[in-house]
C-alpha cells in the first residue's frame, strides 16, 4: 500500500509529519535532477541494506528523473558500490552537503533540470536545497538499533531545529494572515 503525502510541498519538508522515503508519493516528480542521500534516508547511517520498499521508490524515481546518490559519509567504496547496486550515478567529490560545492561532481547538463534534494535532515539536506536553490522534501529517517550515539545526537538536534523551524513557521503564517486596521 503505498501511502501519499497529503500536505502541501512545504509541509512534507517542514513539520514533523514527514513519511519513510518508501512511501513518498513519487508521480508528481517527473523531469527533475534529485539528488539523493543515503544514510539515514534510504538506509540506516553507514549501512548497505536497502528494504524492497525503498528500491521500488528509487526505481519509480528513476524512471521519470535522473537521480544521483549522494552521502556526507566518506565511504566512497560502499556508496559508489550501492549506487551500482541501485543503477544510479554517485556524486563522487571531497565537498559535504551543505557545500554548493557538490554540485561540482554532477555533469552541467543535469543542472539545468529543476533540482530535487531528498533526506531526512535539515541541517544538511536541507541547508544544501536551500543553498543551490533546490526544492527540499524531508522524509522520516531510516533508523537502527546499532545507530552510535553521536549519530543519534546529530539525529536529536536535527529533530529539534525542524521542530523549531514547524513552529515559527506556525507563527508566521498566523501572522501573514493578521489584517492590520
Amino acid at each position: 500500500m503505498k501511502l501519499a503525502a497529503s500536505r502541501s510541498h512545504a509541509a512534507v519538508h517542514a513539520g514533523p509529519r514527514v513519511v519513510p522515503f518508501e512511501f513518498l508519493d513519487t508521480q508528481p516528480i517527473i523531469a527533475s535532477t534529485i539528488i539523493l542521500d543515503i544514510d539515514g534516508t534510504i538506509t540506516p547511517d553507514a549501512k548497505s541494506e536497502i528494504s524492497p520498499g525503498v528500491l521500488g521508490a528509487i526505481q519509480s524515481l528513476a524512471n521519470r528523473n535522473k537521480v544521483y546518490l549522494f552521502s556526507n559519509h566518506q565511504n566512497g567504496v560502499r556508496n559508489r558500490a550501492l549506487a551500482q547496486r541501485l543503477g544510479l550515478e554517485y556524486i563522487d567529490t571531497p565537498h559535504r552537503k551543505p557545500s554548493r560545492k557538490v554540485l561540482g561532481g554532477m555533469p552541467m547538463c543535469h543542472k539545468t533540470r529543476p533540482m530535487i534534494i531528498i533526506g531526512d535532515k535539515i541541517l544538511t539536506d536541507g541547508l544544501f536545497a536551500s543553498r543551490i536553490g533546490a526544492r527540499f522534501i524531508r522524509v522520516a529517517r531510516v533508523l537502527s538499533s546499532s545507530d552510535p550515539k553521536l549519530v543519534r545526537l546529530a539525529y536529536f538536534l536535527d529533530n529539534m531545529i525542524a521542530y523549531l523551524l514547524t513552529k515559527l513557521r506556525e507563527i508566521s503564517h498566523r501572522d501573514d494572515s493578521l489584517e492590520v486596521t
